[in-house]
């Protein structure tokens, strides 16, 4: 599954942050991240978890993963992995600031 939706990231970014595309998406970028040499996969650890996180939560079958995968796949030609990136880190960063908020005015 991982080389699926590796192969994935070879295009234009998902923008629907809570689709479960954009969810692959982050994994992928995550996964081929991780691989490049010199790449800092402890800091990479964290987006990982949300992302897998994420997708887990969903309930949904892994026949539904794979076929949201190939429907990602033509989104994606031509990807810059660094933007993709971002953006993952960008949705985990606004859920983190929502959560704080939450844990501030109730604490």
């Amino acid at each position: 599954m991982l080389t699926l939706m590796a192969l994935a990231l070879q295009g234009a970014p998902i923008s629907d942050a809570t689709s479960l595309e954009y969810d692959l998406q982050c994994v992928s970028a995550l996964s081929f991240a991780a691989q490049q040499e010199g790449a800092d996969r402890a800091g990479l650890v964290p987006l990982s978890t949300f992302y897998l996180g994420r997708i887990d939560a969903r309930g949904v079958s892994d026949e539904a993963i794979v076929a949201a995968a190939k429907a990602a796949m033509p989104k994606l030609q031509g990807a810059d992995v660094g933007a993709v990136l971002e953006s993952c880190a960008g949705r985990m960063d606004a859920a983190n600031s929502r959560i704080d908020a939450i844990n501030r005015a109730n604490g």
